[in-house]
């Protein structure tokens, strides 16, 4: 995946830590590149474990609907 999907500019500060293994999610289309939004924006993720606790944002596993397992930015998606 590469890491120009992610848009600079944004604050995620206030977002970190809330997403936890179990919670469903989806991909927020304010923290995401445009294009891997349209990719994304139709499934529903599980997230199966956190990869890094002390990256700002945390770092986390999804498992995709379309079965995909991905590795994503906690800013990158919100809880369904």
């Amino acid at each position: 995946m590469p890491a120009n999907r992610i848009r600079d500019g944004c604050n995620s500060s206030n977002r970190t830590y809330r997403i936890r293994p179990g919670d469903l999610v989806v991909v927020n289309k304010d923290f995401i590149d445009e294009s891997y939004y349209k990719q994304l924006k139709d499934f529903t993720g599980l997230v199966t474990q956190h990869i890094k606790h002390n990256e700002m944002p945390a770092l986390i596993e999804v498992f995709w609907t379309d079965g995909v397992v991905e590795k994503m930015y906690e800013d990158e998606l919100d809880k369904v």
